[in-house]
């Protein structure tokens, strides 16, 4: 049988001091398991619980030695739940930004995308300024704010992007080359973001990095339906006027 005499004797003191001790294992567990953020404010604030309930207890066996450090670990938990309250109070999205979170991470919260934005800046684009260049490497992730963008492949322009649009986000999480070479038309405003800090901040920060994946990943199978939808029509216009039948050769 599970021996219950030590449970059954444990005084008030310990039995705050044990409570105290399970909020702060329970915490560090959360925290390696990844179910809760080291700065979040669930996570000092339980740090903060932790160093409450325990004090009784630790200073009636340690004295003033154990109320000095109990003072410092309060102290460090409380500052960090202060510090989240009033950052979440600047964490508001700007009538400017909101456009910008809704394209890269529609759905992540406030104070998340707020990191992501911290990356970024805004820039001016002069007429005729590539922003990505066919067969070299991407550096920069844009959102065009306002204005319009050419896009060319092998020289040949084959469409025009406006404001809503992103550009470099296909060879982001692959690192590859642009696929083709985008360039602006008129004065344009865009929101930047440079890849290589990009990707350092998505290599540590797992869910802006799922809601950036899942949203790229959204945006490239669309245009790959649309695609698919135009193959279909060509094909069913070229049935129609009898070109489909052609396999080479002169008609008879």
């Amino acid at each position: 049988m599970v021996d219950l005499s030590l449970a059954s004797g444990l005084g008030p003191l310990q039995a705050v001091a044990l409570a105290g001790v399970i909020c702060f294992l329970g915490a560090h567990a959360a925290l390696q398991a990844g179910w809760m953020r080291g700065r979040s404010p669930a996570f000092s604030g339980l740090n903060l619980a932790a160093a409450g309930l325990m004090a009784p207890a630790l200073v009636a066996a340690f004295g003033w030695i154990a109320a000095v450090a109990l003072a410092l670990w309060a102290a460090i938990a409380l500052a960090g739940v202060l510090r989240l309250g009033a950052g979440r109070g600047r964490m508001g999205i700007g009538a400017d930004e909101a456009p910008v979170v809704e394209a890269l991470v529609p759905g992540l919260p406030s104070d998340r995308a707020r990191v992501l934005l911290g990356l970024g800046q805004w820039r001016e684009v002069r007429p005729g300024t590539p922003l990505a260049t066919e067969g070299e490497p991407v550096r920069w992730l844009s959102y065009i704010a306002e204005g319009y963008c050419e896009v060319e492949r092998a020289e040949e322009r084959i469409a025009t992007l406006g404001a809503g649009s992103l550009v470099g986000e296909v060879t982001l999480f692959s690192g590859g080359p642009a696929t083709a070479t985008v360039r602006t038309i008129g004065r344009t405003r865009i929101f930047s973001l440079e890849e290589k800090h990009l990707r350092r901040l998505l290599a540590s920060e797992d869910d802006i990095r799922a809601a950036l994946e899942h949203n790229i990943l959204s945006i490239v199978g669309g245009r790959l339906v649309r695609t698919t939808d135009d193959v279909a029509r060509l094909k069913r216009v070229f049935e129609k006027t009898g070109l489909g039948k052609r396999k080479g050769g002169r008609r008879r």
